[in-house]
């Protein structure tokens, strides 16, 4: 079975079209492994900015409660 799941058709198709299917399998597979890094990528960004958003804003506060801040 193929990830696409046609295999009954293709008993009737030409190699042409089974060797189509495959590289569209693979493609599609390559596409969707590098949508996951990018999104991964991303996310760990995003985190990486809360963090540091939450600590200036921590900083901020600390510094406004012992009478630093204007």
């Amino acid at each position: 079975m193929t990830a696409l799941g046609q295999t009954s058709h293709l008993a009737g198709s030409t190699a042409f079209d089974r060797t189509l299917l495959r590289v569209s399998e693979v493609l599609a597979a390559h596409v969707a492994a590098r949508v996951t890094r990018r999104v991964q990528a991303v996310r760990a960004c995003a985190a990486e900015a809360a963090v540091h958003y939450d600590t200036r804003r921590g900083i901020e506060r600390s510094r406004g409660a012992l009478g630093m801040l204007p």
